[in-house]
């Protein structure tokens, strides 16, 4: 399931920045990615959000160090929706 995350979440960070060629890996950082700053994370946690249908704690992201931990908290709320 994690690594079916990480490809939808990459694909969501890349529409989001309209970065679409960036190379996205578990260890990318957002000063890896032009134009992600942090007006461009609060629209894209929001795109996050809406496309994995989640809510998000806004703490719990900004101390995400890398798109991983980003994806390992995506995981662990799908995880957590009811049936």
């Amino acid at each position: 399931m994690e690594d079916d995350v990480m490809a939808r979440l990459a694909a969501v960070i890349r529409d989001a920045l309209e970065q679409p060629h960036a190379i996205i890996g578990r260890a990318t950082t957002a000063e890896d990615i032009d134009g992600w700053d942090s007006l461009a994370h609060g629209v894209l946690l929001m795109r996050i959000e809406r496309a994995f249908g989640i809510r998000l704690d806004v703490a719990a992201t900004l101390a995400a160090e890398n798109v991983g931990e980003l994806a390992a908290l995506v995981t662990a709320q799908l995880n957590a929706k009811p049936a």
